[in-house]
């Protein structure tokens, strides 16, 4: 009962955030980094360009990682966004360090609508699937992530983020 207690209060807190990434911050208390998956081939939703509104003529970018709280992972995550919609700085920064896309996008003031969620068996306890929107509710990027069992054991440690989220 305590383990479904602290997994809901987890999953809710990270559903009801405006960035998966700000989420995981607040439950481990450090900063999250991410590791891009090179490798990774590129799943392919055939709805992304209507859910983010594309233009015919319009590019869309891949980006695949895997954020870490130090070596533990915590969340897979594959993310198709409008490149066009951030800065330089902001594409620069994405291509060259090991910051989160939501961090990296937050000047933006995006939030996170929540499209489906599904529980999970295994290592993976949950995914979600959410469109990002900028401040002016313009489709910035179409997410799709699975939040991995480890991040409880996370929230459970010496930090307190369950208990200090009760209050």
């Amino acid at each position: 009962m305590v383990m479904e207690s602290a997994y809901q209060e987890v999953r809710d807190f990270i559903l009801r955030s405006a960035s998966v990434s700000r989420a995981l911050q607040d439950i481990c208390q450090n900063d999250i980094h991410a590791h891009v998956n090179e490798n990774n081939i590129c799943s392919f939703f055939p709805d992304i360009r209507s859910r983010l509104k594309l233009r015919t003529d319009e590019q869309i970018s891949y980006r695949s990682v895997c954020l870490y709280s130090h070596e533990t992972e915590l969340v897979c995550a594959e993310i198709w966004y409008r490149g066009e919609l951030l800065s330089a700085p902001m594409l620069d920064e994405l291509a060259k360090t090991d910051r989160p896309f939501g961090i990296v996008v937050s000047p933006l003031g995006v939030t996170r609508r929540i499209l489906s969620v599904a529980e999970e068996d295994g290592s993976c306890i949950f995914s979600c699937q959410a469109v990002l929107l900028t401040d002016n509710e313009k489709p910035l990027a179409f997410v799709c992530e699975r939040f991995l069992d480890k991040i409880l054991s996370v929230a459970a440690r010496g930090n307190n983020f369950l208990f200090r989220n009760n209050k």
